[in-house]
C-alpha cells in the first residue's frame, strides 16, 4: 500500500522528471521563503511503500502553512517549514522507496448553503471557488428571456438589461457577504480633536454577459483588476466577481480557464498553459473569484452557444470599470430596491466620496430640486 505525506506546492518544468532530486532542488531554492510566497503549482505528494501495510493519507495543496499533519502510523509529523520538508524528503530518498506523484490541482466546490467563512478561506488561498446550485435553472431562463438575442463576446450593462439579474442574482446573499468581507475598507478621520472611523462600502464595478458562440476563439489569460493599476500580489484586493452559468459550461463549449493561486503571484511571473485548469459548470452554478487571479475561456467547438452572466465589484473609493450611472440609467435604477441602488453606486463612500450637494445621492434624487426638503447629513 502507499503512504502519502503532504508537502508544499512546487513547480515542475516541461520534461522534468518526477523525483526526489528535483523536488529537493526546488525546496533548497525556496528554503528562505514562506510557503505563501511560492505561489501555487500543481501539488505534489510524497509516497513511500509501507512494509507493515498500514496506510494513512494526507494531501496538502494550498501554498500556506499548516500546523501539523494527521497522525501517520502513530507518529505525528509537523510540516511547518521548508527545512522540515527537506529533511523528510532526504530521509525518504535514502530509503530508496520514494517516488513523487504529480496530482492535478482542482477548484474547491461548495453548495449554495456553504459557510461563508470557509468559502472565504479558500478564496484567499486559491483565488476562485465554485458554488453549485447558486441559482435555479428557471432564473437562468428568465434572465435569458429578458435579454433576448445576445451577440457573441462580451456585452455590458447586464444590470440594466435584466431586472432578474440586478435584483436576485447580483444580490446573491453569499456573494454579498463575501464582497463585504473582501472589499469593505475603513479609515480613521481626525477633525477638530476628534477621531472617527469611516467605512467605505463596496459597489458594482461592471456587469456583463459572456457569450461563446459556435466557433468562437479562446480568450485570456488576464486579470480582472488591471483596470485598477494593482501591483501583485495585491496588498488589498480591488475586484471580486461572480459568474453564473446560464447554460451548461463544458470543455467543448467554453469552459472557464483559471490558474489556481495566481492571486499570490508577482507581476513578473507569466501564466503558462501547463498551469491552467478548466472549470465546467452546470446551469445555475457559479464561480466566485478575485480580480487578481488569471482567468479566461476556451473555444466553443460545438454548434450551440454558451452563456455566462457576470458581475465584478470594487471598493467604494475606487473608480468603477463600467460607469453604472450611465450603464444603468436612473429611469431603470429607480425601479430597483434601495439595496440594489446603493450597490450600483448611489451611495456615499464615507467620508464624502460620491456625495451631491453634501447629500447622499438617493436623498438628492428624492429632493428633485426642491431645496426646502434639503436636510444636511453627516457624511463621515
Amino acid at each position: 500500500m502507499t503512504r502519502e505525506i503532504g508537502l508544499i506546492s512546487l513547480p515542475r518544468r516541461r520534461g522534468e522528471g518526477r523525483n526526489c532530486e528535483n523536488t529537493l532542488a526546488h525546496l533548497h531554492q525556496f528554503r528562505s521563503k514562506r510557503f505563501s510566497d511560492l505561489g501555487h503549482f500543481p501539488f505534489l505528494t510524497v509516497s513511500t511503500v509501507n512494509p507493515e501495510r498500514h496506510a494513512a493519507n494526507y494531501i496538502y495543496r494550498r501554498g500556506i502553512y499548516i500546523d501539523q499533519a494527521p497522525t501517520l502510523d502513530t507518529a505525528s509529523i509537523s510540516i511547518s517549514t521548508i527545512s522540515t520538508s527537506i529533511a523528510l524528503l532526504e530521509s525518504l530518498t535514502k530509503a530508496k522507496q520514494t517516488q513523487i506523484i504529480a496530482m492535478p490541482a482542482t477548484v474547491k466546490r461548495f453548495s449554495a448553503t456553504a459557510d461563508p467563512h470557509e468559502v472565504y478561506q479558500y478564496i484567499k488561498a486559491d483565488g476562485v471557488v465554485v458554488i453549485e446550485g447558486a441559482a435555479t435553472r428557471e432564473s437562468m431562463d428568465t434572465v435569458l428571456e429578458e435579454l433576448g438575442t445576445v451577440s457573441g463576446g462580451q456585452t455590458f450593462a447586464l444590470a440594466a438589461k435584466s431586472a432578474t439579474f440586478a435584483m436576485k442574482l447580483l444580490m446573491n446573499p453569499l456573494y454579498i457577504e463575501l464582497v463585504k468581507r473582501i472589499l469593505t475598507d475603513t479609515c480613521i478621520i481626525y477633525y477638530e480633536q476628534e477621531r472617527t472611523v469611516s467605512t467605505s462600502e463596496p459597489q458594482v464595478s461592471q456587469t456583463s454577459i459572456l457569450t461563446a458562440q459556435p466557433g468562437s476563439a479562446p480568450w485570456g489569460l488576464r486579470r480582472q483588476d488591471e483596470c485598477h493599476h494593482i501591483t501583485h500580489p495585491a496588498k488589498r484586493e480591488t475586484d471580486f466577481g461572480i459568474a453564473y452559468a446560464a447554460t451548461d459550461i463544458t470543455k467543448e463549449n467554453g469552459a472557464i480557464r483559471v490558474i489556481i493561486g495566481s492571486n499570490n503571484w508577482t507581476d513578473e511571473r507569466d501564466p503558462t498553459e501547463e498551469e491552467e485548469i478548466l472549470i465546467e459548470l452546470r446551469k445555475g452554478d457559479c464561480i466566485l473569484c478575485l480580480g487578481s487571479i488569471y482567468y479566461g475561456q476556451t473555444a466553443n467547438t460545438t454548434n450551440q452557444p454558451s452563456v455566462l452572466l457576470s458581475a465584478f465589484s470594487t471598493p467604494g473609493y475606487r473608480r468603477q470599470e463600467e460607469n453604472q450611472y450611465l450603464a444603468v440609467p436612473w429611469d431603470v435604477a429607480e425601479k430597483y430596491p434601495t439595496e440594489v441602488q446603493r450597490f450600483l453606486g448611489y451611495s456615499v463612500s464615507r467620508p464624502y466620496g460620491g456625495s451631491v450637494e453634501h447629500m447622499e445621492p438617493l436623498d438628492f434624487l428624492k429632493v428633485k430640486g426642491d431645496w426646502s426638503k434639503y436636510i444636511p447629513v453627516d457624511l463621515i
